[in-house]
């Protein structure tokens, strides 16, 4: 299913990039999208290492609460045993329809091409770029409308080259110089591609082909291992122009709407045990502040998650972020 996905992409990128007389490497984009069986075992490995941590933390406040004295209703004789927690019909319940569920996202993760390496990913976005630049610069298209389409593929290309220069300077066990280099470079890459679909407003023709001819380029580049080098230094932008409020904002908008559905769960998940509401909700609005610092530390490092949540505590205070 994979690889039946790949060739599907990588023919309409190549009759795109054909069309556009550009040259696309479908070999090294080929390689670079291959399957990697442990990709998705690595994500569940994660995902079940953080419900194991949720299911420690739900035992331990049940076997807490069924003591004498304890927050829960205890049983008759003051103290919890095997029986009354019934481990083994619970694990029943709840481990058939996880491993069905698991099967189920893998199935669909292998349809959709996602077990790919990290470095990889920003080829799809590319892949589709091209392919909108040729619909876009066709004699046939005189709609302005699909060249606003091509403008939020450009947009949508942002987001995906930030993480990009995360993933690349993590993979070589780098923290400090080489990621900042990956992302003055990759901030130049993404200023490139929105001055290009500036252009669309005047000359949609000339700028989608501008478009296809630095979505091959890049495609190439990051498929070929040229991960400082996305872009030749003649095509780049001499500054990078960006919006970080609007790269600030989805990070934390991610974050937060992940704390808040694990807060949600695990509340869900303690209200039955008889938990009081005066528990519940500064337990659920501390760990929904702690649950967002250490998404933002995961995914970006502590220093990025220091400032974005500084930058919270300055929005609603009215002090000026320095």
């Amino acid at each position: 299913m994979h690889h039946r996905y790949v060739e599907e992409r990588l023919d309409l990128a190549e009759r795109a990039a054909s069309d556009m007389g550009v040259v696309l490497n479908r070999l090294s984009i080929g390689e670079a999208l291959s399957y990697e069986r442990w990709t998705f075992a690595r994500h569940m490995v994660r995902v079940f290492s953080f419900l194991f941590v949720v299911g420690l933390l739900l035992y331990g406040v049940y076997r807490a609460g069924c003591t004498p004295g304890g927050l829960l209703t205890p049983p008759k004789d003051g103290q919890c045993t095997v029986n009354d927690l019934n481990s083994h019909r619970v694990l029943m319940q709840i481990g058939v329809p996880a491993v069905i569920v698991v099967c189920v996202f893998w199935l669909q993760s292998a349809r959709k091409g996602e077990n790919i390496a990290r470095c990889s990913r920003p080829l799809y976005r590319l892949l589709d770029l091209l392919c909108a630049s040729a619909i876009v610069a066709s004699a046939n298209t005189g709609r302005y409308t699909e060249a606003v389409r091509l403008s939020m593929k450009v947009s949508e290309l942002r987001l995906p080259l930030r993480n990009f220069a995360h993933d690349a300077a993590s993979e070589f066990r780098s923290r400090q110089v080489l990621r900042e280099e990956l992302i003055e470079h990759l901030d130049r890459v993404d200023t490139t591609f929105a001055e290009a679909a500036d252009q669309l407003v005047a000359d949609r023709e000339a700028a989608a082909r501008r478009l296809a001819a630095l979505a091959s380029t890049a495609a190439n580049s990051i498929a070929a291992g040229k991960f400082a080098s996305v872009l030749p230094e003649g095509d780049l932008a001499a500054k990078a122009v960006l919006e970080p409020d609007r790269l600030d904002g989805r990070r934390l908008g991610r974050a937060c709407l992940w704390a808040v559905l694990a807060v949600i769960a695990s509340s869900a998940l303690l209200s039955p045990l008889g938990a009081p509401v005066e528990l519940l909700l500064p337990l659920a609005t501390l760990a929904f502040i702690v649950l967002v610092y250490v998404l933002l530390a995961f995914w970006y490092g502590l220093g990025e998650a220091t400032r974005l949540t500084k930058s919270i505590a300055s929005f609603f205070s009215s002090t000026p972020q320095p």
